[in-house]
């Protein structure tokens, strides 16, 4: 694949994955009362939720694009390192999982919810020929997708 079709290909996987995230944000509102993101930060602390994060290779991507110049940050806890002071610094651009594991959401709307986003994920893959990975965040972070060029 040239230089130009892999740019294209990229943009191409950028822009379904801001529609898969709007798309969830906008089921994520109808889903619950009051389940507008308080930005608390009691999320981003998976252990304290027995929560593992997990993050596919189209939102991989778009995290890494997003980021731009930005230092990657490692993980080396249960606690997003892009939580900082009680803060998502990443908000806007965040994971399916973090916009899926609400405060106001219940366990039967984020279960659902999360099978619909993966599976559109994957289709993003089978249509762009990307090789699908369903990582966990702290893996991610720790550079163990490096296998697939990510």
């Amino acid at each position: 694949m040239t230089k130009s079709n892999s740019s294209r290909i990229d943009q191409v996987i950028l822009l379904e994955v801001v529609g898969i995230y709007e798309w969830l944000d906008r089921e994520i509102l109808q889903a619950a009362t009051n389940a507008a993101c308080r930005q608390c930060g009691r999320c981003c602390d998976f252990e304290a939720f027995g929560h593992r994060l997990f993050v596919t290779t189209p939102e991989w991507l778009y995290f890494r694009h997003m980021l731009g110049e930005q230092t990657m940050l490692p993980m080396p806890s249960g606690r997003c390192p892009y939580n900082q002071e009680g803060l998502c610094t990443v908000h806007a651009i965040r994971f399916s999982g973090c916009r899926i594991f609400a405060c106001q959401l219940d366990a039967q709307a984020q279960s659902e919810l999360t099978e619909s986003a993966i599976a559109r994920l994957k289709a993003v893959c089978v249509k762009s020929g990307l090789p699908y990975q369903y990582v966990d965040l702290a893996s991610a972070l720790n550079g163990r997708l490096t296998d697939i060029g990510l």
